[in-house]
């Protein structure tokens, strides 16, 4: 089991939950699973904080936002506590990253209130407050080239 463990553990973090998960899906027993988990936390190869941190990343970077980046690290067993901790520490500057995303899916401000409203969701699937989204666009519409 141990193995099995630290070849996931290897390949990428992994939150206690998930790698729990996996250990049990594989048909190990759950108190012996609980056992090896604890003896890796107290090891330092397993952290719910580190992993957060790099779940953070990279889903940033990839575009989303901290509605949706903390929705799936919940669905993934971490801890309020470390979620809003690891936030706090990482400070990304969220604007940048929805102006980015909204540059790569559209990049030029909606024509109407129909195509401002598709903006408006896909951002807010994205996982992006809806007041920074509004904000947002607002923005880029006040901004926007007059046509004639």
């Amino acid at each position: 089991m141990r193995e099995c463990a630290l070849d996931a553990l290897a390949r990428r973090e992994h939150s206690r939950f998930e790698l729990q998960r996996k250990l049990v899906t594989k048909g190990y027993d759950s108190s012996s699973v609980e056992k090896e988990l604890n003896r890796l936390n107290q090891e330092g190869l397993l952290s719910d904080s580190r992993f957060a941190e790099a779940y953070v990343h990279y889903r940033s970077r990839r575009g989303f936002g901290p509605n949706r980046v903390c929705g799936e690290l919940r669905e993934r067993g971490v801890d309020e506590t470390i979620i809003e901790c690891t936030l706090e520490a990482l400070d990304l500057d969220w604007s940048s990253i929805l102006d980015r995303t909204w540059r790569k899916k559209f990049g030029r401000p909606p024509k109407d209130f129909q195509e401002k409203a598709k903006h408006h969701r896909f951002l807010e699937y994205r996982g992006f407050r809806r007041e920074n989204i509004a904000r947002y666009l607002s923005q880029l519409q006040e901004n926007a080239p007059i046509e004639s």
